[in-house]
């Protein structure tokens, strides 16, 4: 039986977002081993580690002002089989990223920190527990970048499989590598907070020493291979900003809903508060699969786009937009039957877990709304059409939940379901306003 040109680009959208979200919880799920095992130093941990999440996160959101426009420029490069333009632009786009980490994300990672540590009161046990980690993973900053986008490039070569076993590895290693710091096991030095940010950036490292390896192996006419960096392509610079600027804005609002969610949750109790943080990033492993799928459909974009097949691109965006939307409800609607199990694995104290198991239970309902808007999101990186992002998700977030979110927690102190409420009709606008953008614009390319 013939498949139909959408249902090939369905399923073409749906293998790559696969493996890539695999790849994006996997890598995520460092943070998730962080907790797991920094939380059994006690009290104060999960709410430190929550604070050191947001703005390390925050100050990643600027990799994504390149790391968007790139997944544009390289998987419709490599779609078009030019292999020489290729390997020019992947170039230029490492070197576009690492001038962003050093000149950039690291210098505001160090602002933010001690603003923090000035401007906002908190725990004594808290704050250095914050200092403990700051001060080793902000090499975090620099690693990322550049693994992110071999990764990219081994996603848009066809290597997706590759690269979900790479984050796998990686994982393996930091599950193993974590506890042997933090706590001193066989003979390493007892490094407390301070190990789980040490494990988790030498897993960094592993992942990217992993995907050169493999890149050198299985396709390295798209590895680089220069002794010194070129001359700048200042019009390339350009165009991946221009294309990934908006997307960057966009996680920095994102990550501002996060700054105000633990501001707010910070003013209650302490259990509260280790609860918010233990569901916090349980959550954003959930939202990081979401940045998989929005992965998947760019690259998939881009290739059929570079290849001059956009032709079945709208039908299957539509289908896989459903198909998104019919997972992530599956997920939401049996969440009463496991959060609570899955969080008691981070935390005993039983407010902190009942607190947590709450607010996951509606993030997950307004995650269905955010899941389908990473599909479009990934779609309009790989037409290169990202001011769409940025305008839908302002509407929604800066001018709705913002002023909700303040506003409820000065008229209902200590009352979180209003808060969490108020996320649920960001996200759903946030969706709205891109879809009707989706629909009515057609499918320009």
């Amino acid at each position: 039986m013939k498949i139909s040109a959408p249902v090939r680009c369905f399923q073409a959208m749906a293998k790559a977002s696969g493996f890539a979200s695999i790849g994006y919880v996997v890598d995520y799920t460092f943070q998730l081993v962080d907790m797991f095992w920094l939380a059994k130093l006690g009290p104060a941990v999960p709410t430190a580690l929550t604070i050191i999440s947001v703005y390390l996160f925050f100050s990643l959101a600027l990799n994504e002002i390149v790391g968007s426009g790139s997944v544009s420029v390289i998987s419709q490069t490599i779609g078009s089989r030019d292999v020489t333009a290729a390997r020019r632009k992947i170039l230029q786009v490492l070197q576009l990223k690492l001038g962003f980490a050093l000149g950039l994300m690291v210098p505001l990672f160090v602002i933010v920190i001690n603003l923090d540590a000035v401007l906002v009161s908190k725990n004594i046990d808290v704050q250095t527990h914050v200092w403990a980690y700051a001060g080793v993973i902000w090499a975090s900053l620099i690693v990322i970048p550049v693994y992110t986008t071999l990764l990219t490039v081994m996603r848009s070569a066809n290597l997706g499989g590759m690269a979900t076993t790479i984050s796998l590895v990686a994982l393996v290693a930091n599950f193993g590598i974590t506890p042997l710091l933090v706590f001193g096991w066989l003979g390493a030095p007892e490094l407390g907070v301070a190990g789980g940010a040490m494990g988790a950036v030498i897993a960094q490292l592993i992942t990217l020493g992993l995907s050169v390896i493999c890149l050198n192996r299985y396709r390295p006419d798209l590895l680089p291979r220069v002794m010194r960096l070129p001359k700048p392509d200042w019009k390339l610079h350009r165009k991946i900003i221009d294309i990934g600027w908006p997307v960057g804005f966009t996680l920095l609002i994102f990550q501002v809903e996060a700054i105000i969610l633990v501001a707010c949750i910070n003013s209650y109790p302490l259990a509260q508060s280790d609860g918010f943080g233990v569901g916090l990033r349980l959550i954003a492993a959930v939202f990081s699969i979401n940045v998989g799928v929005a992965v998947g459909a760019g690259v998939i974009t881009g290739n059929y786009i570079g290849g001059g097949n956009a032709g079945p691109l709208k039908k299957a965006t539509v289908m896989f937009m459903a198909g998104v939307a019919l997972v992530s409800a599956v997920i939401a609607l049996s969440a009463e039957y496991w959060t609570r199990i899955l969080v008691s694995q981070f935390v005993q104290d039983p407010v902190a877990i009942s607190f947590a198991t709450t607010f996951l239970q509606f993030a997950l309902v307004a995650n269905i709304a955010f899941a389908c808007s990473h599909v479009l999101i990934g779609v309009f990186e790989g037409r290169g059409t990202t001011k769409p992002i940025l305008m839908s998700m302002v509407a929604s977030f800066v001018l709705i939940e913002f002023p909700l979110l303040l506003w409820l927690n000065h008229i209902l102190p200590f009352q979180p379901e209003p808060l969490w409420m108020s996320m649920i009709a960001a996200y759903i606008a946030g969706f709205s306003a891109l879809g009707l953008y989706f629909w009515r614009q057609g499918y320009p390319v």
